[in-house]
């Protein structure tokens, strides 16, 4: 999404963009976060930290245990995540001989940031700086390099704008770390939770997320973004059932209310892509760009909407 979000607000400056280029990015990314997905699985999983606790654990933290089930192997997971890398890896060299070494520096510090998330020598998020590595990573480095691909350029609309989706997935990682407080301070995986405690990781989704919504705001005031993007803060009631969720259970077993934070990121996230591809077609903007940005949202998000829906039933 904050890949979308960068190639929908291109189209502000702009007729349209590279399709191939499109499609190369978005291939780029998708593989090189099912890399960090499985990346933090195999190494979590080799340090206890998806094992402890389980009982503690919901659906929606302590990653996606099929190596705890036995579902996967070890050796079958990191051939498929070394797979992944080489795919981000190959892609993005084409990108940099094409677009110029500006694509190097943001591919570069991508995979670097996802392998070394939970592997070691460095481990960020075993050292209190993964959800930061989280924040820069899936807000400004995806959201302004994909701008990037699109114009080769970078405006203060796209740096301001890529920061709304960082903050709001670094409040929904806090807030899936919240249940995993035990477990994770078992096996030795500092996170900000671990590290200050749950009543400050519960104070930093609540400062995060009213900065999501300010820099939107901002960004329409000063007079660098439209009018509709406004749209993006009627997710504000999604934001205060988490927190509020998030507080009344903070201290019980089950913690509720990361579910809530992961909706108001997606449906920001959603609203955002969805106003600039309107105000690209009111403004006259290639209507076959627009339509692909809505129809890779709609094809790519699909699968988490059929999840949502079974969740409910």
């Amino acid at each position: 999404m904050p890949a979308l979000l960068g190639f929908a607000i291109a189209l502000q400056t702009q007729t349209g963009f590279d399709i191939l280029y499109f499609f190369l990015a978005m291939i780029a990314i998708i593989c090189n976060h099912l890399a960090l997905n499985m990346t933090d699985d195999y190494y979590d999983f080799l340090h206890g930290t998806d094992v402890l606790d389980l009982d503690r654990k919901n659906q929606y933290s302590g990653g996606s245990g099929v190596l705890v089930s036995k579902e996967m192997s070890t050796s079958t997971m990191k051939i498929a995540f070394f797979v992944f890398y080489c795919i981000t890896i190959m892609i993005g060299l084409y990108l940099t001989i094409r677009l110029g070494w500006i694509i190097l520096l943001f591919g570069m510090i991508g995979v670097f940031s996802s392998y070394f998330y939970t592997a070691p020598p460095i481990k960020f998020a075993y050292r209190g700086f993964g959800e930061i590595a989280i924040l820069i990573n899936l807000g400004p480095l995806i959201t302004i390099g994909s701008y990037y691909v699109a114009t080769q350029s970078i405006s203060m609309e796209i740096a301001i704008l890529s920061l709304p989706l960082g903050l709001l997935v670094f409040a929904q990682i806090l807030a899936n770390e919240l249940p995993d407080y035990i477990g994770d301070g078992k096996s030795s995986k500092r996170t900000l939770v671990v590290i200050f405690g749950k009543k400050l990781g519960l104070n930093l989704i609540i400062i995060a997320t009213i900065l999501a919504y300010a820099s939107v705001l901002v960004s329409v005031l000063i007079g660098i973004a439209p009018k509709i993007i406004l749209i993006s803060l009627s997710s504000i009631y999604m934001a205060y059932k988490s927190i509020r969720l998030l507080s009344k259970t903070l201290h019980d077993k089950h913690i509720e209310g990361n579910l809530e934070m992961m909706k108001t990121h997606h449906f920001t996230a959603i609203s955002l892509i969805c106003a600039y591809c309107i105000e690209a077609l009111i403004n006259g903007k290639n209507i076959s760009s627009i339509m692909i940005i809505l129809l890779t949202l709609l094809s790519l998000y699909l699968p988490v909407i059929m999840h949502f829906k079974r969740t409910r039933q």
